[in-house]
């Protein structure tokens, strides 16, 4: 078995067109990953906002003090979406 970061045995006999299509699909699946990871930042972001304005309405039992609401509320919220918009949009 093969661990991360060693050559592979079978890659010294590839032919470049082979060595080539095996890069492409490399690429791809490193980025499909961080296209999933993006998602999964803007459903935080955006979950975290709903949570925040749900406090609003004293669903949890009180408000959020002002530094709670200043720092990590909405603007928090805003910050991991666009996070993950940004590696989304890769």
């Amino acid at each position: 078995m093969r661990r991360r970061g060693e050559p592979d045995e079978g890659a010294a006999h590839l032919t470049a067109a082979e060595a080539k299509k095996e890069a492409r699909r490399a690429q791809l699946v490193r980025q499909r990953k961080l296209i999933r990871r993006g998602k999964v930042l803007m459903c935080v972001g955006g979950l975290m906002a709903i949570v925040h304005l749900l406090t609003h309405f004293d669903l949890f039992g009180r408000q959020p003090s002002g530094v709670v609401d200043l720092t990590v509320g909405y603007p928090m919220a805003m910050i991991i979406f666009a996070g993950g918009a940004i590696l989304a949009g890769q």
